[in-house]
C-alpha cells in the first residue's frame, strides 16, 4: 500500500516536471521572440503556474490527511519529506514564476494600447530628447547668425545714415565753396521773417552780392580760374562777417549775407563797406594779380514799406533789385531798397503781369516820327516806335516794358508784332497818299529776334501779307548786337540784303562804338545816338569827334542820321559838319497813325512844326 502511495506520487512528480520542462521551453521560445508573443502560451504559463502550486498543496494535505491511513503517520510524512521536499519547492518556483510571466504577458495582449502607448511614450521622449538636442544645436547656429546679421544691419544703418547726412548736406550746400545754397537761405530767410513777426526788437538783414563784369574774368581766363576767385571771394566775405552771420552762395556769381539780430544799420553799413574793401585786394592767380568788385544791395527786414513780406523770396527780390541799383550807378558800391524802389518793383511786378496780357488784349500801338532831309526839310521817311497803351497806366513808353518784355520772352511775339504792324501801315499810306510812295520804313529789331533761326523767313511772310516792297525797309539794330558770332551775322546781313533791306546802327556811341565794325559787317545807314547831339556842341572836342563818326560813315559807304536833335542851332551845325539826315523833336514827335497823317500827308506841303 506504501508502495502503491509512493508510486503515485512519482507519477505526478514525473508529469509535473515534464510540465514544468515544457513551459520553461515554451516560455524561452517567447521569450526570444518578444515582439511575437502569443497570448495562448501567456494563459498556459498561468494555468502551469497555478497547477503547481496547487499540486504543492495537494501533497501536504495528501501527505497530513490521507498518507496515514494507509501507513503510520511517522513514516509516511517521512517518506513524502524525503521524496518530494525539493521537488515541491522547485514545483512551487516555477508555478509562481510562471504564474508572474504569464499574467504579465496576459495584461500585455489585453491591454495593447497601454502597452503601446508605453512603447509609443518612450519612443517619443527619444524623440524629443533628439529634437530638443538638435532644436538647441539650431537655436546656437540661429543666434550667431542673427548676432552676425544684426552687426551687419548696425553697419548698413550706420553707414545709411552718413550717405543721407552727406546728401541732406550736399542738398544744402555749394559744391565750389561748401557754402551753404539757396534752399538753405530761403529757409533761414523765411525763419527770421516769421520771428521778426513775433518779436518787435528782431531785426534781420539780408545783403545781396553780385561780383562786377564776372562774365568777363570767366570769358577771358577760362571758368578754372573763375572757380578759384569765386571761392577765394566767398572766403573773404565768411571772415569780414565773422559769426555776424552766414553767407549763402546764390547762384553763379551771386552771394547773400543773412545778418540775424543787429539792430544797428551804421553796424550793417559798416560791414558792407568792409566787405567791398575785403573784394577790392588783388586774388593772385597764375603768378599774376587779378582785381575785381562787387555790387550790393541792402534789403533791411523791420522796415515801413516791408510789413507786408509774406514770404523770404520778396525780400530777396528786392535786394536783387537794389543790388541791380549799386550796378546802375556806377558798381563797387552798394545799394539800400527803400520805399520808392520799392514802388518802382511794384509797379514793375504790376507791368510784367499786365505785359503778358497785353499782346492778348492788343494794347500794344505804333507811334511814327519822321526823318527829315536836313539840306531841304523834306520828308524822307519815318520810324516805328512801339508805345503801350496800359488801361489803367494810360501810355507807357518803351524804355519802362522793352526789357521785360525781353526776360519774359515776350520780346519775339512783341517784335513780330511790331515789324507786321509798321509794314501794314506803310503799304496803306503808299496807296493812299502819293507823298508817301518813296518814304521808307525803320523798323528796330532785338537781339533775341536776330537770333531766331526764321527771322528771314517771317521777313518774307510779313511782306507778302502786306504786299510791301521789301526795299522800303530798314531795319535798325543796336551796335552790342555785332560784337557776338561774327559769321552768323554776317550769313544774316547777306540774306536780308539779297531782299534790298537796308541795315541800320542805332545808337552808335553808347556801346562799344568800335569802327571796326563798321569795316567788318555791310551797313547801311548810321544813326549817331543822341547823347551826342544834346551835348554842348560848342565845345571843339565834341565838334571833333562827331566830324570823324561822319566822314568814316561816308568813306564806308553809309548815310548818316543825328538823333536828338531839339534846336534849329543843333540841326545847322550838323548840316555843317556834313550829316545829312536828321531825327528829333524840332522836326516833330512821335505820333499815332492818324495824326501822322494827317500832319505829313494830308496837308499841301509837309510842314515841320516842333510839338
Amino acid at each position: 500500500m506504501i508502495w502503491n502511495s509512493i508510486f503515485f506520487m512519482t507519477i505526478i512528480d514525473l508529469i509535473i516536471i515534464v510540465m514544468c520542462f515544457y513551459s520553461f521551453y515554451t516560455f524561452t521560445q517567447d521569450y526570444k521572440l518578444l515582439k511575437k508573443l502569443r497570448w495562448q502560451n501567456s494563459v498556459l504559463y498561468i494555468i502551469l503556474g497555478l497547477t503547481s502550486i496547487g499540486i504543492f498543496y495537494s501533497i501536504d494535505l495528501y501527505t497530513m490527511y490521507v498518507m496515514p491511513l494507509f501507513t503510520s503517520r511517522e513514516q509516511a510524512m517521512k517518506a513524502m519529506m524525503d521524496l518530494h521536499l525539493n521537488a515541491s519547492w522547485v514545483t512551487t518556483l516555477f508555478g509562481l514564476g510562471f504564474t508572474v510571466v504569464g499574467l504579465c504577458s496576459l495584461v500585455s495582449k489585453l491591454l495593447p494600447e497601454t502597452y503601446n502607448n508605453l512603447r509609443d511614450l518612450q519612443v517619443s521622449e527619444a524623440q524629443i530628447r533628439q529634437f530638443n538636442f538638435q532644436l538647441g544645436t539650431a537655436i546656437k547656429e540661429r543666434t550667431l547668425e542673427l548676432e552676425t546679421t544684426n552687426n551687419k544691419l548696425a553697419t548698413e544703418i550706420e553707414q545709411r545714415k552718413v550717405i543721407e547726412q552727406k546728401l541732406q548736406h550736399d542738398a544744402l550746400h555749394d559744391n565750389l565753396t561748401k557754402l551753404p545754397n539757396r534752399s538753405f537761405l530761403m529757409t533761414e530767410i523765411n525763419e527770421s521773417l516769421q520771428k521778426s513777426k513775433t518779436d518787435q526788437d528782431y531785426q534781420f538783414v539780408v545783403l545781396f552780392i553780385d561780383i562786377d563784369r564776372f562774365k568777363v574774368i570767366n570769358d577771358s581766363l577760362g571758368h578754372h580760374a573763375g572757380d578759384t576767385i569765386l571761392v577765394e571771394i566767398s572766403q573773404r566775405i565768411c571772415q569780414t562777417i565773422d559769426n555776424l552771420g552766414r553767407v549763402f552762395r546764390l547762384t553763379g556769381d551771386e552771394f547773400v549775407v543773412l545778418l540775424k539780430n543787429i539792430n544797428s544799420s551804421q553796424k550793417v553799413l559798416q560791414i558792407t563797406n568792409k566787405i567791398i574793401e575785403q573784394i577790392q585786394l588783388p586774388i593772385y592767380i597764375n603768378n599774376l594779380d587779378f582785381f575785381t568788385t562787387v555790387s550790393i544791395g541792402i534789403v533791411f527786414g523791420r522796415q515801413p514799406y516791408c510789413y507786408d513780406y509774406e514770404e523770404g523770396i520778396e525780400i530777396l527780390r528786392d535786394a536783387d533789385n537794389a543790388m541791380y541799383k549799386a550796378k546802375e550807378k556806377g558798381r563797387n558800391r552798394y545799394c539800400v531798397f527803400d520805399q520808392t524802389m520799392h514802388k518802382e518793383a511794384l509797379k514793375t511786378l504790376l507791368i510784367q503781369t499786365d505785359l503778358k496780357k497785353a499782346l492778348i488784349k492788343e494794347e500794344f500801338i505804333l507811334y511814327y516820327q519822321p526823318i527829315i532831309s536836313l539840306s531841304t526839310q523834306e520828308l524822307i521817311g519815318f520810324e516805328a516806335l512801339v508805345r503801350w497803351n496800359h488801361p489803367q497806366e494810360g501810355l507807357i513808353p518803351p524804355i519802362e516794358f522793352i526789357s521785360l518784355a525781353e526776360e519774359t520772352g515776350l520780346i519775339i511775339d512783341l517784335g513780330n508784332w511790331v515789324f507786321f504792324e509798321a509794314c501794314r501801315q506803310a503799304q496803306v499810306w503808299k496807296k493812299q497818299y502819293e507823298k508817301a510812295a518813296s518814304l521808307k520804313i525803320s523798323i528796330n529789331l532785338s537781339g533775341h529776334q536776330i537770333n531766331e533761326v526764321n527771322l528771314v523767313e517771317n521777313i518774307d511772310r510779313i511782306c507778302n501779307l502786306t504786299q510791301l516792297d521789301p526795299k522800303f525797309i530798314r531795319m535798325e539794330i543796336t551796335e552790342n548786337i555785332l560784337i557776338k558770332n561774327h559769321q552768323i551775322i554776317n550769313d544774316l546781313f547777306q540774306q536780308i540784303k539779297e531782299r534790298k533791306i537796308q541795315i541800320c546802327i542805332d545808337d552808335f556811341g553808347t556801346g562799344y562804338s568800335s569802327l571796326s565794325y563798321l569795316h567788318n559787317f555791310e551797313l547801311d545807314i548810321l544813326k549817331i545816338d543822341k547823347s551826342f547831339i544834346q551835348r554842348n556842341l560848342n565845345e571843339l572836342k565834341t565838334i571833333k569827334i562827331l566830324k570823324t563818326i561822319i566822314d568814316v560813315a561816308y568813306n564806308f559807304g553809309m548815310d548818316v542820321v543825328a538823333e536828338g536833335i531839339e534846336t534849329e542851332q543843333q540841326s545847322k551845325i550838323l548840316q555843317d559838319l556834313g550829316c545829312k539826315l536828321g531825327q528829333g523833336y524840332f522836326f516833330g514827335h512821335p505820333l499815332n497813325a492818324k495824326i501822322f497823317e494827317k500832319t505829313w500827308f494830308e496837308t499841301e506841303q509837309a510842314s515841320l512844326i516842333n510839338y
